[in-house]
């Protein structure tokens, strides 16, 4: 008899996305699934790209977060632009031989199918799930130019049995523009994850002693030029006043960034402790994205 096992796509955690909100809202996932799936399933299998390098503390917390998990390392080919259908069915191929060899039945949780250079692939057998967050590429098209590497991607949306939209947005979005059932999909509503163990830190690095905070990424979306001339406006003559940018930007946005500002700090990416003291302590939070799954 077969064992029924949950498999979980974990590249995400190998790639960028991990010191962002995807990452961190990811690794909670797993967290109350831990909890929550050990009746449903015998077995709980996490799958990782022996591909990508991962951290030792991204790996430590993605262990930590789902302790009775197994881990296995696939041979799961990274995108290339020009080849991303062929590299996925190669993945496929891997995946299927994976649970054969190990007689499972499965049923196959993929948390992001767009985030490179990952290449994920739902097997052939069992029930396919899927975390999706939004379409913003699609949806602002004119600026970012979504290329085929993107838009192959879109076919995994009609190839999951179930979506988990994080939005009656995302929900919505997908059904008008993209003709999927809503019958299809389920709305977690940002599934509310206690975020437990967390802890006020203090960042080792400088802050100014009043700051509004920005927290944000490198994304066009985000509306960072609009949001630091705001910012600007707003400061007028208070000498104090500071923006604080959480994040990393590429160098040669960030010298654009500080030549609208010169009153700009750059903190990079910061653990959600000590996220969590930046919120206690600013003066106001300024928040300008254009567009959000959430």
């Amino acid at each position: 008899m077969k064992q029924k096992v949950l498999i979980i796509d974990c590249q995400i955690f190998q790639t960028a996305a991990w010191d962002r909100g995807m990452g961190k809202y990811s690794l909670n996932l797993l967290s109350e699934l831990s909890v929550t799936d050990r009746i449903k399933h015998g077995k709980v299998v996490l799958v990782f790209s022996n591909q990508l390098k991962i951290g030792k503390t991204a790996l430590g917390a993605v262990i930590k977060a789902f302790p009775s998990a197994e881990v296995a390392w696939l041979n799961l080919r990274q995108s290339k632009t020009h080849s991303i259908s062929r590299d996925a069915e190669y993945n496929k191929k891997n995946l299927d031989r994976f649970i054969k060899d190990n007689k499972y039945q499965v049923d196959f949780l993929m948390l992001s199918a767009f985030q490179k250079p990952t290449c994920p692939a739902f097997p052939s057998s069992g029930k396919s799930y899927l975390l999706f967050y939004d379409l913003i590429p699609l949806l602002y098209h004119h600026r970012y130019k979504p290329d085929d590497n993107y838009l192959s991607r879109l076919r995994t949306l009609f190839t999951a049995d179930v979506i988990f939209t994080i939005s009656q947005t995302v929900q919505n979005d997908l059904n008008t523009i993209m003709g999927i059932p809503m019958s299809k999909m389920v709305n977690i509503d940002g599934a509310p994850i206690m975020r437990k163990h967390l802890n006020i830190k203090k960042p080792n690095f400088k802050i100014p002693k009043r700051y509004i905070l920005m927290p944000t990424g490198d994304d066009i979306r985000k509306n960072n030029i609009s949001g630091v001339k705001g910012f600007e406006q707003f400061r007028g003559e208070d000498s104090e006043l500071m923006l604080v940018l959480t994040s990393k930007f590429e160098p040669n946005f960030r010298a654009f960034l500080e030549k609208i500002s010169k009153n700009l700090i750059f903190v990079g990416n910061v653990s959600e402790d000590e996220l969590v003291w930046l919120y206690c302590k600013s003066e106001m939070l300024l928040f300008p994205s254009e567009y959000e799954g959430l």
